[in-house]
């Protein structure tokens, strides 16, 4: 069976599969009415930012373009979104296709400008190939975040990215291929959460939207997938 059968990977703790070719406003209904979306919580609104333009892949798919400017996508408070609390495991994976710019991929938080225990960010993404690369979260007093090398993104190639927490340890593949890897601790801040993709939710202003392609990201809540099972999904949703 297929690991992309909608099932298997709710049994795997799949809590969020955008697939990259719709974001249509509305509130998540498990009856048909996904928003673009193939797996989210049900009674999350989603709330497309922008005229997106497309961009057809070799696989004959057409995918949303994300202009650096006014896309992205935000999606409504949701407890599955909070991952890595109380040492829970944890998996976020998906395809990038970026150019030069700063991009930030996924962010949670409360819209606030800074990692703090009461308002700030919970974890993001945030990728710039030109300079540095972070994974990013709130440790409940400080803010922890693993650097890799941006010459790993490769600017208009498309790039399987994987952040894995067992736990203990939070590990990044980029293309199935380790990394970086750091003990980690994982804290909620306790104001009410959004989840955005594509850009920050930080609240003075947009920061970091992405200029590029995102597609078929999802988030595991509860589950760190093994290289196999990565290395399933990549193989499966991989643009020839």
């Amino acid at each position: 069976m297929s690991i992309l059968n909608l099932e298997t990977l709710k049994r795997n703790g799949c809590v969020l599969w955008w697939s990259g070719t719709v974001a249509t406003s509305g509130t998540y209904d498990d009856d048909g009415n996904k928003q673009g979306f193939l797996i989210l919580p049900d009674g999350v609104t989603v709330t497309p930012s922008g005229t997106f333009t497309t961009v057809k892949g070799k696989d004959g798919i057409t995918y949303l373009k994300f202009d650096g400017s006014t896309n992205y996508v935000s999606l409504s408070n949701h407890a599955n979104f909070d991952i890595g609390v109380s040492n829970s495991p944890f998996t976020i994976c998906g395809w990038v296709k970026l150019n030069s710019d700063d991009h930030m991929i996924i962010c949670r938080g409360g819209g606030f400008d800074a990692f703090n225990s009461t308002t700030g960010y919970q974890y993001l993404l945030d990728l710039f190939p030109a300079s540095n690369a972070y994974w990013q979260w709130w440790t409940g007093s400080a803010q922890g975040a693993i650097a890799f090398s941006p010459s790993l993104l490769v600017t208009g190639t498309w790039k399987f990215l994987t952040i894995v927490y067992d736990g203990t340890t939070t590990t990044i593949y980029v293309d199935l291929v380790f990394v970086v890897s750091a003990t980690s601790t994982y804290v909620k801040p306790s104001s009410s959460q959004y989840t955005r993709v594509g850009a920050s939710v930080r609240q003075s202003q947009l920061d970091y939207p992405t200029n590029g392609n995102i597609k078929d990201l999802m988030i595991f809540k509860g589950k760190a997938l093994d290289t196999n099972q990565i290395g399933a999904i990549m193989e499966e949703t991989y643009i020839y």
